[in-house]
């Protein structure tokens, strides 16, 4: 299972890499990623979830662009974490001391030379990233909705973000395409309504009516529930003895919380032994 900055690192960032990489089809264009990263699990995209696909991710882009000489590193920072499950803060101080004093400088600074401030996740500190990310060869990447932040090209100049709206019909389409690769033949679609946004119900109902409306016919089970807050164990049950009835298949579209409640009560049920799919949308899961 991968968290959406994961899928971020390897599919949006892969495509900058491979801009990057023709352009410098005649030499080795050195990259610099630094990840500021919290660890506690309070905070979603925090190290522990991510820290293995994005490395993960670094070995794949070295193996398919062998002309980009990358290293990675995570900069472990100070959890200002109040709330459980809320977007972390983490300090400039630590990445200030790495980037200044104790980080390996590129061999050639200037053209030849990138770093890339890469977000592991929720954060409310992209002003402060910013500060060091401020030339066209130091660029700050974002897996959260920053769209106000990329409107204000004069403080955020270098602010690129990963982040495909849930309506978008590409967004919408990568399900639908992964479903035909697998040849699945029924899906079961849950979704959250109400609780911290609208967005996971609109992009579900979206996923919905476009793999409902295709040739040869998928069967889809739609099923929309509030998961947010206290939820009794026999609802829970009821969600996954609906999605074990019909299929072996379900996209999830939740919040970090209400989506691990399912995806615990899944693995009690014994449900996460590889015997069902599961996928991601945006925040969310297909479990498995």
């Amino acid at each position: 299972m991968l968290s959406e900055e994961a899928l971020s690192w390897k599919m949006t960032n892969g495509l900058t890499f491979a801009m990057l990489y023709q352009r410098c089809s005649a030499g080795t264009l050195d990259i610099e990623v630094i990840i500021p990263a919290l660890v506690s699990t309070k905070v979603m995209g925090a190290l522990r979830f991510v820290g293995p696909a994005f490395q993960t991710a670094l070995e794949e882009v070295k193996r398919d662009y062998p002309f980009l000489n990358m290293s990675q590193t995570f900069v472990i920072t100070t959890d200002n974490v109040v709330e459980e499950y809320t977007c972390g803060e983490s300090s400039d101080i630590e990445i200030a001391e790495y980037y200044y004093t104790r980080r390996q400088t590129c061999p050639i600074d200037g053209q030849d030379c990138w770093t890339l401030f890469i977000l592991s996740g929720c954060t409310n500190s992209i002003a402060g990233q910013q500060r060091f990310a401020n030339g066209v060869n130091k660029v700050l990447m974002a897996s959260g909705v920053t769209s106000a932040y990329q409107t204000d090209k004069s403080s955020f100049p270098t602010l690129l973000s990963s982040v495909i709206t849930q309506s978008s019909p590409i967004f919408l389409a990568t399900f639908l395409k992964l479903i035909q690769l697998y040849q699945w033949e029924h899906v079961t679609i849950v979704t959250e309504i109400g609780g911290l946004s609208k967005g996971y119900e609109s992009g579900a109902r979206g996923i919905y009516r476009l793999i409902s409306s295709v040739t040869p016919q998928i069967q889809v089970t739609f099923i929309p529930v509030s998961l947010t807050g206290p939820v009794n164990v026999s609802v829970l049950n009821n969600i996954l003895d609906r999605f074990a009835a019909s299929s072996r298949v379900m996209i999830l579209a939740a919040d970090s919380l209400p989506a691990n409640k399912l995806l615990i009560q899944a693995r009690m049920r014994g449900m996460t032994d590889g015997s069902y799919v599961s996928g991601i949308v945006y925040d969310c899961f297909i479990f498995g």
